[in-house]
């Protein structure tokens, strides 16, 4: 084999080798286009129910390949449809436990069950049914328990309306100081 015939299969093979690896490296990015764009449809319907948003997000992702990819990444919505639905059923939980805690008619905040007075306003949550000895709410006329009526002198004329809400006492809106049950007391010097 002469000098020039291994020139020109040398120049053959190289040629060769460059078109196999051209070959390869499209199939490669036709590949990544295709998973890219299929990744995307899939993401977009866990996300999002408006068919609308997932043709305009696929065709973004299908036109302009990597770009698109990268700005739908940016632009998606954070969280999928499912996790939306646990965050609103936490939510929905949440609030219904809050409802469920018995609160102060008069400051609102929570206390409990067996409180027969409010520890931060001190309003009467209840009094003592005068037969059976349970504490009964302000707002019953007969206890639940033994079924006896309240006489009228048990029951006072109305539950203590809420203090007017303002901002000279505390740091904060809504803020309801307590008032003292006496005057505090006044501290003399001796000489």
């Amino acid at each position: 084999m002469s000098l020039s015939e291994f020139a020109i299969s040398d120049a053959g093979f190289w040629e060769k080798t460059a078109l196999v690896a051209l070959i390869l490296f499209v199939a490669y990015l036709v590949i990544m286009w295709v998973a890219a764009t299929l990744w995307t449809y899939r993401d977009i319907q866990t996300r999002s129910d408006d068919r609308a948003l997932q043709a305009v997000c696929v065709a973004l992702v299908a036109v302009f390949s990597l770009p698109g990819l990268v700005l739908y990444v940016l632009l998606r919505p954070q969280e999928s449809l499912s996790e939306r639905f646990e965050r609103q059923l936490e939510a929905e939980a949440f609030m219904h436990e809050i409802q469920d805690e018995a609160t102060c008619p008069s400051c609102r905040r929570r206390v409990g069950e067996q409180f027969v007075r409010c520890p931060y306003c001190r309003a009467q949550l209840a009094s003592p049914c005068e037969q059976c000895g349970r504490n009964l709410s302000e707002t019953w006329v007969v206890c639940p328990y033994c079924s006896a009526e309240r006489s009228v002198a048990a029951r006072p004329a109305a539950v203590r309306q809420a203090e007017p809400i303002t901002r000279s006492h505390g740091w904060r809106w809504g803020e309801r100081v307590p008032q003292p049950l006496s005057p505090a007391p006044s501290f003399t010097r001796r000489t």
